[in-house]
């Protein structure tokens, strides 16, 4: 059975990875490897439980480390559009510094 806690910290953890916050995510992921770890010991040896609590610790990680690659390709996507799109845009006049009006 998934405690409260290791359910609360995955929903923390998936908002963080689709809010692109990567020290955030580092820093929940560390936080319920932890608590998945202390919750494992708790149990006694051959629970069935165990088996489950790892699967779902997996499983979690492996759908944010998806999440954490979308939020990787659309951040290179936006950068490359964004200095695309700088080609276009209007430079400054360079001749507008030395021009002197004569008044």
């Amino acid at each position: 059975m998934i405690s409260s806690t290791l359910v609360t910290l995955s929903h923390e953890l998936r908002q963080a990875a689709a809010r692109r916050a990567y020290a955030d995510v580092e820093r929940l992921a560390l936080r319920l490897s932890k608590t998945a770890d202390a919750e494992i010991r708790s149990l006694p040896g051959g629970d069935p439980a165990v088996r489950e609590v790892a699967a779902w610790t997996k499983e979690l990680f492996d759908r944010t480390a998806t999440l954490l690659r979308i939020a990787r390709a659309s951040h290179t996507a936006e950068l490359r559009r964004v200095t695309f799109l700088q080609r276009y845009l209007r430079c400054p006049d360079r001749r507008a510094g030395r021009v002197k009006m004569a008044l």
